[in-house]
């Protein structure tokens, strides 16, 4: 059970007769928005302390993960342009 003003109760039936839903369907539907709502928030939060508390670029326990990746990307390209040089393209 959940006390509601006049107003409130008003006010949802205008609007549920708006959109062409009960009251009680109305008020389900507010209830999930503001959950999923308040649930992304957390998750916003909880990336946003993850990336704070480690840089990007920083060191952890896999090393520099930045360099790593330069490092990586670097020999991808290098690989697809010998294999594009094999094939005949040449650019």
């Amino acid at each position: 059970m959940v006390q509601l003003s006049s107003d409130m109760i008003e006010a949802l039936d205008a609007e549920a007769a708006r959109v062409g839903q009960s009251r009680s369907s109305l008020i389900r539907s507010a209830v999930d928005a503001y959950l999923a709502t308040s649930r992304e928030r957390a998750i916003t939060k909880q990336l946003v302390d993850g990336y704070t508390s480690i840089p990007q670029g920083a060191d952890d326990e896999w090393g520099n993960v930045l360099d790593a990746s330069r490092s990586a990307t670097k020999r991808t390209l290098q690989r697809l342009d010998e294999e594009e040089k094999a094939a005949g393209f040449s650019w």
